[in-house]
């Protein structure tokens, strides 16, 4: 896949992911544990990890500046 994207497919898959937690974590009422859930990680602490990689924030910060 890094051949033709440029990307790697782990980092799609986790930019969608954390793409649809975005729009839940503004739009939605769901603690940040179900959102992991719901986005497919396995754990809070990975989702936790993987989204302030991506938003350069934790998800409790991205809902409180949203």
């Amino acid at each position: 896949m890094y051949r033709s994207t440029g990307r790697y497919y782990t980092d799609i898959v986790n930019t969608y992911r954390i793409d649809k937690a975005r729009g839940l974590l503004q739009y939605s009422g769901k603690t940040i544990a179900a959102i992991a859930e719901d986005c497919g990680y396995h754990t809070v602490y990975h989702f936790n990890r993987t989204f302030k990689k991506f938003m350069h924030m934790s998800a409790a910060e991205y809902r409180r500046k949203r």
